[in-house]
């Protein structure tokens, strides 16, 4: 620079590219003062672009139309001088052979930046965030092949025997809700039924192996059928448990936090999980009520979801209030429409537990004769030999007055689809009472279930409801999700109201059982007729029907 500083206007190349020209044509000489040391500044700045491999990714070239005084911000900024550079050109053409080396150098430096190195970096860095995308792209590819590899065959046959098959699905099919649920998906309907299936098997292979005509054999066969149908309640209690505790208290807050009324869908999800698990719901709750009652504390409100325990808190009346709100909300809750992971684990959460009426109406009726057949044959296991007859005969008539108390046969079989269409486990009346009606009845219950029938709305909606037969309902309800049926019963007011912690409250002692045959049968032999007030108590819960 020093040498070539003799004539002033062999610089005007390199003040035209540094200050931009003066005017709109070569005839208006360009600023020259600092200009060399403006020179050495702007190339120090282009040095300190090129040797920074990282920044320049992280930054997209903008082209000027406009003059612009080159300096390190513009130069680091990745300006393109696109005026400056032209004017820049034209006058190094004009000055011919008197431009110096040094002059001549410097153009050809800065137009090789920026005309060169800084689109290929451009180029470079969109190749970059491409890459970048199309890595994401794949993790989540990947992430969902092996999600779907993982996934529950259950359009597979299968074969299922005994209550700890039933189990083994159960807990296959808990933890895949696991899976859904934390993914923010809800497949309910699907699940329950594989889960129906798995009973339907069992049964199968129940019924073709007869208990024999004594006592002890019919208690263990008795037995063995009430724990099929109550083999899948400890799994999916064990996973709504968990989808529950999953919910993010501080997002679940958010989601509520505005003083207005969000999304009707949200509202609706709100008052279903109230609906389910308090037991003071009467009516559905209004936004106001809800969100109060999940900002008085979110953490306290997830704690209740959590602790909620289908088999001794659900009330029937409330799920299908519940059922019927989700409905009309399935399908925007399926699109992913909330954009909330604490709503859509509550969604899954309260649709799984409306979707498992059936089998929690079941439990509920079956859990205190299963509790009484176990107590009947740990009795015969403990009986000395020589009153172990006596023991047995007694046992099974204790367990008669709970099977065979509400009157309606083959009830507790009801979960075991193909008992309606196969031969009863026996025919005789030896027994006292079983025997008296073929299991092709639908149990006799079918002037109380047609009246629940069509429950909801059509099964156009996730969760609809139809009106059908069924296995242990004379009008049986088949709950679907996308309109794929799903086999099952669901009763619309029965015992289930009066479960512990229920709306109900004490259910008469003389409900299902006149009060004048529990006299006879406390009279009987020993004077208990081999039965506790426990179990005529349980005797008259399993026959009580709520209005």
């Amino acid at each position: 620079i020093d040498a070539a500083a003799g004539d002033p206007s062999a610089w005007e190349p390199a003040a035209n590219l540094v200050f931009g020209p003066a005017g709109d044509t070569l005839a208006v000489p360009p600023k020259r003062n600092g200009l060399q040391q403006s020179m050495l500044d702007v190339l120090r700045a282009a040095c300190a672009v090129v040797d920074d491999v990282v920044r320049p990714f992280e930054m997209t070239p903008r082209f000027c139309v406009d003059v612009v005084q080159l300096s390190e911000k513009a130069v680091k900024g990745l300006r393109i001088p696109l005026v400056n550079l032209a004017f820049a050109r034209r006058a190094l053409r004009a000055a011919g052979s008197a431009a110096p080396f040094v002059v001549r150098c410097f153009v050809d430096a800065l137009g090789a930046f920026y005309l060169d190195l800084l689109p290929q970096r451009a180029t470079a860095a969109t190749a970059r965030a491409a890459q970048q995308d199309a890595a994401a792209a794949l993790s989540k590819a990947e992430s969902a092949v092996e999600f779907a590899v993982g996934l529950l065959p259950m359009t597979s046959p299968f074969s299922c025997e005994g209550e700890s098959g039933v189990r083994e699905v159960s807990n296959a099919v808990a933890q895949q809700m696991r899976r859904l649920a934390f993914r923010g998906l809800a497949l309910p309907a699907l699940h329950i039924e594989h889960i129906r299936k798995a009973i339907d098997r069992a049964g199968l292979a129940l019924f073709s192996a007869r208990p024999s005509g004594d006592p002890v054999g019919r208690l263990r066969w008795a037995e063995a059928a009430t724990a099929i149908q109550l083999a899948p309640m400890p799994a999916l209690e064990s996973a709504l448990a968990d989808i529950a505790s999953s919910i993010d208290p501080a997002a679940l807050a958010v989601a509520v936090a505005p003083t207005t009324s969000p999304s009707s869908e949200i509202v609706r999800l709100l008052a279903a999980a109230i609906w389910v698990a308090s037991s003071d719901c009467r009516c559905d709750a209004s936004w106001r009520t809800s969100r109060q009652y999940v900002l008085n504390d979110p953490s306290v409100f997830v704690r209740s979801l959590a602790a909620w325990k289908p088999s001794t808190d659900a009330s029937a009346s409330r799920l299908t209030r519940a059922r019927e709100l989700l409905q009309d909300v399935w399908g925007w809750f399926a699109l992913g429409s909330a954009r909330n992971p604490a709503l859509d684990r509550m969604f899954a959460w309260a649709s799984l537990a409306v979707t498992m009426t059936p089998l929690v109406e079941a439990a509920q009726r079956l859990l205190p004769v299963h509790a009484e057949l176990r107590k009947g044959l740990q009795r015969i296991q403990r009986a000395p030999p020589d009153q172990a007859r006596s023991v047995a005969s007694k046992a099974w008539t204790a367990a008669l007055f709970l099977l065979d108390a509400s009157g309606e046969p083959w009830w507790w079989l009801e979960l075991i689809r193909p008992a309606t269409v196969g031969e009863p486990p026996w025919t005789d009346a030896e027994d006292g009472a079983l025997g008296i009606a073929p299991l092709g009845t639908p149990f006799g219950r079918a002037d109380v279930r047609a009246e629940g029938s069509n429950i909801g709305s059509s099964s156009a909606s996730g969760l609809g409801v139809s009106s059908g037969a069924g296995a242990g309902a004379g009008a049986s309800n088949t709950v679907s999700v996308g309109g794929e049926p799903m086999g099952g019963q669901v009763s619309h007011a029965t015992v289930a109201d009066a479960a512990p912690n229920s709306d109900a409250g004490d259910i008469p002692r003389g409900a299902g059982l006149a009060a004048d045959e529990a006299d006879m049968a406390m009279d009987a032999d020993d004077g208990t007729g081999g039965m506790s007030d426990e179990t005529l108590h349980a005797a008259a819960v399993v026959g009580e029907e709520v209005p």
